[in-house]
């Protein structure tokens, strides 16, 4: 483990030209191994992306709270455990898991404080199930900088081009 550790920590301080980095408490320990390597990397924060999550279980458990109270401590806990004074994009996970209304309606304008309080640069939604996006977005006030869903622009299914 510990050979693992410092050659993820060497890798980091050359980067190799990547400078988005997509993290989340739910990935267990993956915030305080990256917070560790970045820090490690001598690389200058403004020089790379941090992009972490709120929503699921800390503990990579089953369990989703995409209540304001619990994804405005869900960044701060992530700040802490990257070493980090912001993140640049702020997703809330997995949001099919939950009622669109809560999120656009509450969580939405708790994080849009924490990106005036320059905590967070972009707020952004993920998931998978591309008709929850319109759900949350045609709702909320707060814009939404970034949409993450994965495998829905490949040659197996293309249905994000529709949304484009």
């Amino acid at each position: 483990a510990l050979q693992l550790k410092q050659t993820a920590h060497w890798r980091c301080r050359r980067l190799h030209g990547i400078r988005y980095f997509d993290t989340s408490p739910y990935y267990g320990h993956s915030e305080k191994s990256l917070g560790r390597a970045l820090v490690a990397s001598g690389h200058d924060r403004s020089s790379f992306l941090v992009a972490t999550k709120c929503g699921r279980d800390r503990a990579g458990g089953l369990a989703i709270d995409h209540s304001p109270d619990a994804c405005v401590a869900s960044l701060h806990a992530s700040l802490v455990d990257l070493g980090m004074d912001y993140v640049d994009i702020l997703y809330i996970h997995d949001i099919e898991f939950s009622d669109p209304r809560l999120i656009a309606e509450h969580t939405l304008p708790a994080l849009a404080e924490l990106k005036r309080q320059g905590l967070v640069r972009h707020l952004g939604l993920s998931g998978y199930p591309l008709e929850k996006f319109p759900a949350v977005i045609e709702r909320s006030a707060v814009e939404v900088d970034v949409i993450l869903s994965y495998a829905r622009l490949n040659l197996a299914d293309n249905t994000l081009l529709d949304m484009l």
